[in-house]
């Protein structure tokens, strides 16, 4: 499999540093909701949670309540919670309806103490809760849009606590235990449906799942010193992978999907200073997000990752970390975007196309030349994807296809733009069909 280095464009990478709203001081990324970026930004009191729209940050309201918060964002929802006056978290779930609208909804089950939804999946919210806070254990908590639909997940004792903390494809993930010796687990809608996914290894003595996503987990473990290592799941104890890098001392990994993983790293094993990784599924295959933001940035973490057709949208956090008397300390905090295009590789090119336009002698249209589009088909996580060339435009940003495609390509100098031009239907195509070379006869 192609290295994470070669299956992204790095000269095509843009860091966006998100505009505060005016007054606020601090922001830090939460996730995307659909497009919108979702962060929570900090005045001289709370940190509501807003959301960009078309660029421009918007505030995230419910009722009149004052203290609200977000956790996790799906497509079209956000998961929170609310305050009341005595401090006490209320789960809370915010919708998109059609006209781009988002409305909160209650998600508190009655005769509970404490409740917080951290993160959704349009269909799901998971988080956790307190029937009685001090008294009881903390347990795993899934709704499906209401109070009503509450569903408690628990371990094998259920004396035990536990953690829900993402959702996606129907599977919940979180942990099991104390702060500790706590064990990463995924449930699928049921106490029942339990799986311990703490990987069988003596030398590692707790683990916790953060989040989940196209069939995978993410989170870290820990060794007795207590030192987090980034880590990856696919469904079972056995597949677990770190991705610990080489050079870092800790590690954590928040988000994944369509098989990359964002996070973050340290060189140092306590302090501020970490940096915001992207992997590709190995401890090995990363990149270091922190070495594309501009000064005086030199903090980072990424909490979130969108794939949006052959383009890697990452939201994090970025911090100005200074020292003051021995002491380090945040100087400034914004949420930032990396967006990163995925690079056409011999293994996802599939065939190239062109068309040919040719003037009709009797429309009198009064033009006498003929115009050739070339085409390029590309397989992006089983769809096929339809981009059109141009004339090379930046010497760093060529498309490498000529030798790996047997000098199929009509051009050495030519530049791939708007990959994701259109699709075919979104359909997954069988590559069989395709073939690997062009047809000069086609045109």
């Amino acid at each position: 499999m192609p290295s994470l280095r070669e299956r992204v464009d790095l000269a095509s990478i843009t860091v966006t540093l998100l505009p505060l709203p005016k007054g606020k001081k601090r922001g830090s990324g939460v996730g995307f909701c659909g497009q919108e970026p979702v962060a929570l930004v900090e005045g001289a009191a709370a940190a509501p949670p807003y959301r960009w729209v078309n660029g421009k940050p918007e505030i995230l309201t419910y009722q009149d309540v004052k203290k609200i918060g977000a956790s996790g964002t799906s497509r079209s929802q956000i998961a929170g919670l609310w305050y009341t006056p005595k401090h006490d978290e209320r789960a809370l779930v915010w919708t998109r309806d059609a006209a781009g609208e988002m409305t909160g909804v209650e998600l508190h089950p009655a005769k509970w103490q404490k409740s917080n939804a951290l993160a959704c999946s349009d269909t799901q919210q998971v988080g956790y809760g307190y029937e009685k806070f001090a008294e009881d254990p903390c347990r795993a908590l899934l709704w499906e849009g209401s109070r009503e639909s509450l569903v408690v997940l628990t371990g094998p004792d259920p004396a035990v606590e536990t953690y829900g903390k993402g959702v996606a494809d129907g599977i919940q993930v979180g942990y099991v235990g104390g702060a500790r010796q706590r064990h990463g687990c995924l449930w699928r809608g049921t106490t029942e449906s339990h799986i311990d996914l703490h990987p069988p290894s003596d030398r590692l003595v707790g683990s916790d799942i953060l989040g989940a996503g196209d069939g995978q987990q993410v989170g870290h473990v820990w060794d007795e010193e207590m030192a987090n290592g980034a880590a990856l799941w696919d469904g079972s104890p056995e597949s677990f992978v770190s991705l610990a890098p080489a050079g870092f001392v800790r590690s954590t990994a928040w988000a994944c999907a369509r098989g990359f993983q964002v996070g973050w790293a340290g060189k140092d094993d306590r302090g501020m200073q970490v940096r915001a990784i992207l992997w590709s599924g190995s401890a090995d295959d990363f990149l270091d997000l922190q070495e594309f933001l501009p000064a005086p940035w030199n903090v980072s973490q990424a909490l979130a990752l969108l794939v949006d057709g052959n383009r890697l949208r990452i939201l994090g956090t970025a911090q100005q970390a200074v020292k003051s008397g021995g002491y380090e300390m945040n100087a400034g905090e914004v949420p930032v975007i990396w967006e990163i295009d995925r690079a056409v590789t011999a293994d996802t090119f599939r065939q190239w196309l062109c068309l040919d336009f040719t003037p009709d002698p009797d429309a009198g249209a009064g033009v006498d030349y003929c115009l050739r589009l070339w085409l390029i088909i590309v397989e992006i996580d089983g769809v096929m994807k339809v981009g059109h060339l141009e004339p090379e435009t930046d010497p760093q940003i060529t498309l490498q296809l000529e030798e790996e495609t047997q000098g199929s390509s009509p051009s050495p100098s030519a530049t791939l733009c708007e990959l994701s031009l259109a699709t075919a239907e979104e359909q997954v195509v069988d590559p069989a069909i395709l073939p690997r070379s062009r047809d000069e006869s086609a045109c």
